[in-house]
């Protein structure tokens, strides 16, 4: 895995599509990154409403690399009292639009533990794995407990655990989760690690 992914928060609008974007300039560009080896990229059809997706996949085709050749980690967004069928949902639209049959890994938020019980989620990701749709499995922005509760139901098939850390916010680090995946061999997915150039704009 490349050591710096590809985030897809921006691509294509933000919470909601932007008609504006210069769709061919976003992907030239991220075909480039991918083309010179940056493999690890996240989908969320959450993101710009699904359109970010659909032009990290055409930077792929574009990029000249396979499929096989991305890592690629599903965000899955519960929002607005969603459901696991809509999650099923979002799985199979990423399916089509990368032309595949599984993601590398499936990843659920914190978020999502406090609309649906953990059990639904847990079970559901447990099928999916079993069906082979997903290699593995991740969390983001997860408190200590969730993140060994996840743990201790997925094991090795837990691949990362997704935080905010740079040189200003450490608070993951000082809460132990940081040192948790450490110790036991789970990734850690650093987002905004330079606070979007704010840590530059203060020196």
């Amino acid at each position: 895995l490349s050591k710096i992914g590809i985030g897809t928060w921006g691509i294509g609008g933000f919470a909601e599509r932007d008609t504006s974007v210069d769709e061919g300039k976003q992907v030239d560009a991220l075909a480039y990154m991918i083309s010179k080896g940056m493999n690890f990229v996240e989908a969320n059809m959450w993101y710009s409403q699904g359109y970010s997706v659909e032009i990290l996949a055409k930077a792929l085709k574009k990029s000249g690399k396979k499929r096989e050749d991305l890592f690629i980690c599903q965000a899955i967004y519960i929002k607005d009292n969603k459901t696991l069928e809509d999650a099923n949902s979002e799985l199979e639209q990423v399916f089509e639009l990368f032309e595949t049959d599984y993601v590398d890994t499936l990843q659920f938020s914190q978020g999502s533990f406090l609309r649906i019980p953990f059990e639904d989620i847990a079970n559901w990701v447990s099928e999916v794995l079993s069906d082979k749709k997903t290699r593995y499995t991740s969390i983001t922005n997860a408190n200590l407990e969730l993140l060994k509760q996840y743990h201790a139901r997925f094991n090795n098939k837990l691949f990362s655990h997704e935080v905010a850390f740079n040189f200003e916010v450490r608070v993951n680090e000082d809460l132990g989760i940081i040192p948790y995946g450490i110790v036991n061999n789970i990734k850690t997915v650093v987002y905004q690690p330079l606070r979007r150039n704010r840590t530059a704009q203060h020196n």
